[in-house]
């Protein structure tokens, strides 16, 4: 069995801000939710060899999916970990119904400085009702992701992002987001170049994928490694991503 802090599941794609320099690249993305049957194919294939502490709901912003609520019953079914993490903005947790509130176990708030205060509150005070776990983490920036042109990737060698945030994504398991996003949305490659095939895996199909060397495909337009931050803000969605590329 393969231990992990965390596994990141992306439920949607998109997002309802459009944050520069997002690592998941959501505000490049096409509207899309994660299907219940989809999630619970994932996460069985993967039961057997792998022990994450977390599963991660995140997105994009994982409480613009419709049935979060069933998602979040599904993943404490399945007891892949041992606790489910909401990752939010927090934007729109005031339409958040109360089935979501005692639903929850552990609810992470990513704090970006638009947020409007009120949305912070209100969690702390479900918080105190429902008993849940509560994270708050503020962003006063975000790091450069995106390189102007490809280099060859090498830098892999280096980057903390292959063991830190494993991604779980439509049958594939991934590195980061990173290599679960870039390939398909800036690189016109297939859904997939990046990722380790769920069907047929094996513990030690699984355990030498992370132990790969080799660079992967979005290495060559990533920077996430470099730690470039940059004074938090969006862009209008069609200016995004060159306002997120590097000079």
């Amino acid at each position: 069995m393969i231990e992990i802090a965390h596994l990141d599941l992306n439920v949607v794609n998109h997002c309802n801000l459009s944050c520069v320099n997002c690592s998941h690249g959501s505000p490049a993305a096409v509207p899309y939710s994660m299907s219940l049957e989809t999630i619970e194919r994932d996460l069985t294939a993967l039961k057997p060899f792998l022990k994450p502490h977390a599963v991660n709901l995140v997105g994009g912003e994982p409480t613009l999916h419709k049935q979060i609520v069933d998602i979040m019953r599904l993943t404490k079914r399945i007891r892949l970990d041992e606790a489910t993490v909401v990752i939010t903005n927090a934007t729109l947790l005031p339409r958040m119904s109360e089935e979501f509130w005692q639903e929850v176990e552990y609810l992470s708030i990513s704090v970006y400085p638009a947020l409007n205060p009120e949305c912070l509150e209100l969690a702390r005070e479900k918080q105190k009702q429902y008993a849940f776990g509560l994270g708050e983490r503020v962003f006063t920036d975000f790091h450069r992701q995106f390189r102007q042109e490809p280099n060859d990737g090498s830098h892999f060698s280096t980057c903390h992002w292959k063991s830190d945030c494993f991604t779980v994504h439509e049958g594939f398991f991934y590195l980061c987001p990173q290599s679960a996003f870039f390939p398909q949305r800036f690189m016109g490659l297939p859904i997939g170049s990046d990722g380790l095939d769920l069907e047929g895996i094996t513990e030690s199909k699984l355990r030498a994928f992370m132990d790969r060397t080799e660079p992967l495909a979005a290495c060559r337009i990533c920077m996430a490694n470099e730690m470039k931050p940059l004074p938090w803000k969006e862009a209008p969605r069609k200016e995004w991503l060159e306002q997120s590329k590097n000079p």
